[in-house]
């Protein structure tokens, strides 16, 4: 992990320059699974020391609690407050699956309506105003029904956007 993040701090320098050069805010996005960007330590750590202007961080909730469900969501929050440029808003749920090979239970994440996945939130965006942001948050519209968004209409897609911005309007105040 040590020789990853000495990798991505090299390719930060570059991308660094380059958003500067073009004055635009290159973002990490904080991403689960086996990326760098899953844990915002290491976020942290590839942010702290740089232009905030050029860069910043895109923190994900609902692949923040996926990552940290009870409370690594907050503490990610916390560490990169004064990094947060962007929220992303979508939401997921553990589901439970059988491995066909081995007969083994496995859980995986599926996307999910906000109001129906495991990210709480009501904390999230209050925990977002205690922290002091006020920017820009990115709606998902990812799932519907496990079926993959390209399956949709754009009506469909619009439609299931409508309800989760209506949804997370009537939690944010």
């Amino acid at each position: 992990m040590a020789a990853l993040i000495d990798d991505c701090q090299r390719k930060m320098d570059g991308i660094e320059a380059l958003a500067a050069r073009h004055g635009v805010r290159a973002c990490i996005h904080i991403h689960s699974g086996n990326s760098a960007s899953a844990n915002a330590a290491i976020v942290y750590l590839l942010l702290k020391d740089r232009d905030r202007g050029a860069t910043g961080a895109y923190i994900d909730p609902g692949h923040m609690t996926a990552e940290g469900s009870i409370s690594g969501w907050r503490q990610g929050m916390d560490l990169l407050a004064p990094m947060i440029s962007l929220v992303a808003v979508k939401s997921m749920a553990w589901e439970r699956t059988t491995d066909s090979a081995t007969g083994d239970v496995v859980w995986r994440t599926k996307l999910v309506p906000l109001r129906e996945g495991s990210v709480r939130w009501r904390e999230v965006f209050g925990h977002l105003k205690e922290i002091g942001y006020d920017g820009p948050v990115s709606f998902h519209s990812e799932y519907q029904g496990g079926h993959s968004w390209r399956d949709l209409t754009v009506e469909e897609l619009i439609a299931q956007t409508r309800e989760d911005v209506a949804y997370i309007r009537g939690i944010a105040g």
